[in-house]
């Protein structure tokens, strides 16, 4: 459960910064948890017409009344801002709502769906900048980023700010906890199948996906026995089953034993 912090927003006149002009900058403190910083309020008025109290200016004139406005404003887009933090289970700090107060739109992107737009990009490049194997650990890695932070957060995706050391080192763990699970169970399977079916799976994994497996391509590209010696070792049946990609998705995790196995 996310702390909820301590949380001030004051509004004040900096007295000594009056101009050439006679009027001086009004600034918002933000505090949480005893913690705080200072954010221009992109307004100005006359030190005599600021009232510390009420955090406002008493005077009716039109540029008083347009401070007034752009005050109230302002300490409405703070507080939510800190709501939303809140609604987003985000730990909040002070220079967090500010960096979103002057930037919305770039402390409001999300990490899954700025790396689904990458990995789309990636995939263009196919065959150009990149092989169809490296676009697909692309795909991969934002699956198990998906699943971590489901698992981890409950969330379908969290705030880019929100990656930091703790997420990284969570992940690296959940992905070596996959490893270990998965690792005795697949080594077994692997070692129970004939050596044909072996060398073909290991051979898709190398690929990154199970398709044209019997072509004489790919035979030759692992050199794999005949096309018609991988069809007789059960490749069709094997996919056609889905069980082609339930091992390939795990053999991926073992390059180790394959390597072994091999």
């Amino acid at each position: 459960m996310i702390h909820r912090p301590t949380f001030n927003v004051t509004f004040f006149c900096k007295k000594n910064k009056v101009t050439p002009k006679g009027v001086a900058p009004i600034y918002d403190r933000i505090t949480t948890s005893g913690v705080s910083t200072e954010v221009y309020t992109q307004c100005r008025i006359e030190p005599e017409k600021w009232n510390q109290k009420t955090e406002r200016s008493l005077y009716k004139d039109k540029v008083s009344l347009q401070i007034n406005e752009v005050i109230a404003s302002f300490r409405a887009n703070v507080l939510a801002v800190f709501d939303q933090f809140i609604k987003e289970g985000h730990e909040v700090t002070c220079l967090e709502i500010k960096a979103r107060l002057l930037s919305p739109t770039t402390n409001s992107r999300m990490s899954l769906s700025e790396f689904a737009k990458y990995c789309e990009k990636r995939q263009k490049e196919v065959e150009v900048r990149i092989t169809k194997l490296t676009a697909t650990k692309y795909h991969r890695l934002l699956r198990y980023m998906t699943e971590y932070i489901k698992s981890r957060y409950g969330k379908d995706d969290l705030l880019l700010t929100q990656i930091n050391y703790e997420y990284i080192d969570g992940f690296n763990t959940f992905l070596q906890t996959i490893l270990d699970y998965y690792k005795y169970t697949y080594r077994e399977i692997l070692f129970r199948l004939p050596e044909r079916q072996k060398q073909l799976l290991i051979a898709i994994s190398k690929e990154g996906e199970a398709r044209a497996v019997t072509s004489g391509e790919f035979v030759q590209k692992y050199r794999l026995p005949s096309p018609s010696s991988v069809q007789a070792g059960c490749a069709q049946r094997i996919a056609r089953k889905g069980f082609c990609v339930f091992l390939t998705r795990c053999i991926s995790h073992l390059r180790p034993v394959l390597r072994n196995l091999a």
